[in-house]
């Protein structure tokens, strides 16, 4: 057997104050197909290239109305299904009748009847059927009795009556051995004529009577089957009779809808006087009582009628004594259809909420009625209202679960199209859109590419990012238009003034208007505006950023286009709805034929509505302008009463290439589009900062809105040699739209190198198997750790200098610009060595000898040159043997600084290892009798990661020696010769022009300073005068 429609197998939880923990597992409700047939939208067989998402439930359950409860299950109307079921309490298993089953009031429990009428000489039957098993008892009316529509298993309720219509006997006739018998009820008073039976049961019934002089008042009598007797009801009522009776096994209960008490009288004694039950009243808005009830044991069921049943699910059921007490409430919601089964339970339907809602079955309990979940019921699917997918994230204009409102919901879907993620609610609509078309529920939604969408409401484009956040683009009094977005732009035609607006969400301002023009066609892609201008068939594009316009071309339309779309190299125009339509390949500069009507352009392919045959239509064209263009349908969409269903009812991914529409059960399908998709590029992108302060709270982070959404994205950093710092990998995209970041860390974790860093990024395209490089740039890092010589941690070397008042000087030259630190009270005499990081605070320190020949280590302060009061640490004596000092960097690759000093008397060079500790290790010879003119400690001149050391003859011959890693030095290199004869001073002084390679520093003997700039391959480029003036310090470090 087929599936109960939109029932699923699934858990739900009854909500009782009476019952605990009422979450069972709820069996599969099922039927067979044609239980759709011209009721339930039968589900469209899925195609192997497509996806199903379900749309939200609706507000409002599904109705399902109990018609008559048997022992084993009960007879009803589902919304959607065209025709009686019967489901069975135990498996939840439905079926069909084998004909439709009469359900006139008042119900008998388990049992229902009809009345075939007889020839004219033939008296009529009632056929009794068990709802149950479906067994059929025909009863024949015996001649001058009438039926009085009450029956038991295997009889029938019959009066007989005089010319003047009032009742002179009644009857119980029952069929024995297929023979009718007839058993007297006696006991009614003459003169009363027949109106109709209110109740009935398998023990009797009761009859509303009608008396004979009309200025009487109407009477119940209760028909006792047991005794034959027959009594009047509530007599103290007068003429105020409740509408409504209902019986139980020992009650009789009488009730009107809008009454606030029952009247109950006991079933053995149903003569005696009433007795008042209180009703509970309706709650949450509702103030009109409605009342339906049905008894269980001592208690009796209570529902109200909802009296706003789109904005609340239904009033609670509950479950009043009948001996005197507090209502019980069952459910929190309930419909208002009660049915008494032959056992005395009812079948009552309700819930929390549509997803939660199910078949209750009530039964009679020791203090309280049981609830036990017979089956689920399916919510009905709300009507999608809107649709929009660009880069995957599909947004669906529906119902708000819980509410009776609708809202926006986002779906994250994979490449094939199948939902990663979702759905979270991204907006809740209220009525704070415009409808896509007078008098309707609809909104056309644009999807932007960066996952958010766009529509309009009144005068402004909205465009939320968030469930409570969003930006308006207000231009003009009247109502907007939306024509197209793009990434972070928007395209609306205003009506007052009517003039066309560009917006962005990223300009600040409460108009984020960037742009306006007169009202014509236009397309956006990436941050061109693309836009018909003088002459048919020509166009061109405005550059929204840039402020300039492209050179016109010419697409061949004949006509000033009306309608334009842009996908990457792809312009699609048209000359009307039923006009001529074309693509302009802008790569090929020709034109492709299309056909025209209602169409959305993709990359590669155009897709198009015909609503006369309701399909969907592909065109491929990605070969290009010269190759044959092929159309194919891919899907059945029938045309509904909406102008116009794109942006509703079906859209295209422009950014990601799939095909999303509603079927005619308002379930979304997302249709595969196998056609090549371009390379993946960027369309736009902003980088807020080219600066990086290590340790701050925002990152350095580049927004690119990508034309295809990546599934991987990879942001490289290197440094001025083209060595990799530090490679983020991340997969977090909004749409088309990433967003990598960096922190300002090496790969190691710890502070990258402060100074200039060259970045790339790469993304690999949602099925592409390789990474393609898509934007580059550099940025300026601070704060990290401190470069060759770098004493403020700002990434630029700097050249020291001390005067004869004692003031020790960084000087930083970059981009022309002469910057100072200093620090006052240092003695002319010392020698000063500026240094690396040898405490590990990430910040140069700096190496002080005095005259007797001590030597000290200053800690870096991290933001300038330390003062000689600072804290030192002695590093030992008997320096003064040592006529030079410099520091080369890391020679041996432990990541630590180390120094290198020349023996005065030998003219042999030592090394000495930074350590952990902060001091410098015994000195190690690496070299003899060195008798150059300078020896240099140049950092890390040719990107190998090692400290290298210049030296430079008497002769003017300058050499360089690179450093092996081991803390030995390759053999030498000439790099200048005859060079420097008037320098007396020659220092590598770090990074000093940007590029994050250290610079030769020189000056001469009239004061002069020039620098040369360090190239990757460890030479250096010639001189450039940076400073004057220099003559008047005592010495250069």
């Amino acid at each position: 057997m087929a599936r109960h429609p939109l029932i699923r197998n699934r858990t739900l939880r009854g909500v009782t104050a009476v019952t605990a923990a009422l979450a069972v597992g709820l069996p599969l409700l099922s039927v067979t197909g044609a239980a759709t047939a011209n009721g339930a939208a039968a589900d469209q067989p899925v195609a192997a290239d497509e996806t199903v998402v379900d749309a939200s439930a609706r507000f409002r359950p599904r109705t399902v109305n109990p018609l008559i409860a048997g022992r084993t299950g009960y007879l009803h109307l589902t919304e959607e299904v065209d025709r009686q079921q019967w489901t069975d309490y135990a498996t939840g298993r439905t079926r069909f009748p084998a004909r439709g089953l009469s359900t006139a009031h008042p119900v008998h429990p388990g049992l229902s009847h009809r009345v075939d009428k007889g020839a004219e000489d033939e008296p009529d039957t009632v056929v009794i059927t068990d709802v149950d098993t479906g067994q059929e008892t025909a009863v024949p009316v015996p001649e001058g009795q009438h039926f009085l529509g009450a029956v038991v298993a295997d009889g029938v309720l019959t009066a007989e009556r005089a010319e003047d219509g009032s009742v002179t006997a009644l009857n119980l006739v029952r069929l024995v051995d297929g023979e009718t018998v007839t058993r007297p009820l006696t006991g009614l008073p003459a003169g009363w004529r027949l109106m109709r039976a209110a109740a009935q049961d398998a023990k009797g019934a009761v009859v509303r009577f009608r008396p004979a002089v009309d200025s009487a008042t109407d009477a119940y009598f209760h028909l006792d089957y047991g005794t034959g007797e027959v009594q009047r009801l509530f007599p103290e009522l007068g003429g105020t009779l409740p509408s409504n009776v209902v019986l139980s096994a020992g009650h009789i209960v009488g009730y009107s809808p809008q009454w606030e008490n029952a009247v109950l009288v006991p079933r053995t004694a149903p003569g005696t006087a009433v007795r008042l039950v209180p009703l509970p009243a309706p709650v949450d808005g509702t103030d009109r009582r409605s009342a339906q009830a049905a008894p269980v044991g001592n208690w009796l069921l209570v529902v109200h009628n909802e009296q706003y049943p789109d904005k609340a699910l239904g009033q609670p059921l509950w479950a009043v004594p009948l001996d005197g007490g507090t209502p019980r409430r069952l459910l929190t919601h309930a419909a208002r259809r009660l049915a008494q089964a032959p056992d005395g339970s009812v079948v009552a339907i309700g819930g929390t909420r549509a997803d939660n809602w199910a078949v209750r079955r009530v039964s009679a309990g020791a203090d309280a009625p049981g609830l036990r979940t017979i089956h689920g019921v399916e919510p009905v699917r709300g009507p999608v209202d809107g649709l929009a997918l660009a880069a995957g994230r599909l947004t669906v204009a529906t119902f708000k679960p819980g509410t009776g409102g609708r809202a926006l919901y986002d779906y994250n879907l994979a490449p094939d199209g199948r939902p990663v993620s979702g759905p979270v609610p991204s907006w809740p609509l209220r009525f704070d859109y415009n409808a896509c078309q007078s008098g309707e529920a609809c909104v056309e939604l644009h999807a932007m590419g960066n996952g958010r969408t766009a529509f309009t409401s009144g005068s402004a484009v909205r465009v939320p990012s968030a469930p409570d956040t969003h930006a308006d683009i207000r231009a003009g009094g009247g109502q907007q238009r939306l024509v197209d977005t793009a990434g972070r732009y928007t395209l609306a035609n205003g009506t007052d003034p009517a003039r066309q607006y560009v917006g962005d969400v990223e300009q600040p301002g409460d108009s984020h208007v960037v742009h306006t023009r007169s009202v014509t066609a236009g397309a956006l892609w990436g941050n061109k505006l693309w836009k018909p201008v003088s002459g048919a068939g020509n166009v061109n594009s405005y550059d929204l950023k840039t402020k300039k316009t492209s050179a016109t071309i010419n697409v061949g339309s004949g006509c000033t286009p009306r309608e334009l779309q842009a996908v990457g190299r792809w312009l699609y125009w048209n000359c009307g709805p039923t006009g001529k339509a074309g693509v302009w390949d802008r790569k090929a500069g020709r034109g492709i034929s299309v056909p025209s009507g209602e169409a959305l352009l993709g990359d590669g392919f155009l897709v198009r509505h015909d609503r006369t045959a309701g399909k969907l239509l592909l065109t491929d064209f990605h070969k290009g302008a010269g190759s044959a263009a092929r159309t194919t349908q891919i899907a059945d969409l029938p045309a509904n009463r909406l102008k116009s269903q794109r942006r509703v009812g079906w859209t295209v991914d422009r950014f990601g290439g799939n095909v999303a529409y509603v079927d005619t059960a308002q379930r979304v399908r997302i249709k595969q589009v196998t056609v090549p998709r371009s390379p993946v590029t960027v369309l736009e992108s902003r980088t807020p900062g080219k600066n990086l302060q290590y340790g701050a709270k925002r990152r350095w982070e580049s927004t690119l809105q990508l034309s295809r959404p990546a599934t991987a994205w990879r942001l490289t950093l290197r440094d001025g040699f083209g060595r990799t710092v530090r490679t983020v990998n991340g997969s977090k995209s909004q749409g088309a739209s990433i967003t990598p970041t960096w922190d300002g860390r090496d790969a190691n974790g710890k502070p990258a190198v402060s100074g200039p860093h060259n970045w790339t990024i790469s993304v690999r395209g949602a099925g592409d198997t390789t990474y393609r490089d898509v934007k580059k740039g550099s940025l300026w890092l601070t704060g990290g750790t401190g470069a060759h010589r770098d004493t403020n941690r700002d990434g630029t070397g700097e050249l020291y200098t001390i005067n004869k008042a004692g003031t020790l000087t960084a000087h930083a030259f970059r981009g022309g610009v002469h910057l100072k630190t200093y620090a006052k009270g240092w003695h002319t005499g010392y020698t000063y060595v500026p240094f690396g990081d040898l405490t590990g605070n990430g910040c140069n320190d700096l190496l002080v000898r005095n005259t007797k020949g001590t030597l000290y280590r200053y800690n870096g302060p991290c933001n300038g040159v330390p003062k000689p009061t600072a804290s030192r640490v002695s590093l030992g004596t008997g320096w003064n043997a040592y006529d030079m000092l410099t520091y080369p960097g890391d020679l041996t690759g432990d990541g630590r600084p180390d120094l290198i000093a020349r023996k005065k008397s030998t003219g042999d060079v030592y090394r000495f290892n930074g350590t952990s500790t902060g001091k410098l290790a015994t000195g190690v010879k690496i070299a003899s009798n060195w008798k150059y003119a300078q020896i240099i400690g140049a950092g890390d001149l040719n990107g190998d990661g090692h400290g290298d050391l210049l030296a430079r003859t008497k002769g003017g011959t300058l050499y360089r020696y690179d450093g092996l890693g081991n803390g030995k030095l390759k053999s030498r290199a000439t790099v200048f010769t005859n060079w420097g004869g008037s320098y007396n001073t020659i220092v590598v002084a770090g990074d000093m022009s940007g590029d994050g390679i250290p610079d030769l520093v020189a000056r001469d003997t009239k004061g002069r300073v020039f620098l040369n700039r360090g190239k990757p391959n460890g030479s250096f480029t010639g001189r450039t005068q940076v400073a004057d003036g220099f003559g008047g310090y005592v010495s250069l470090a």
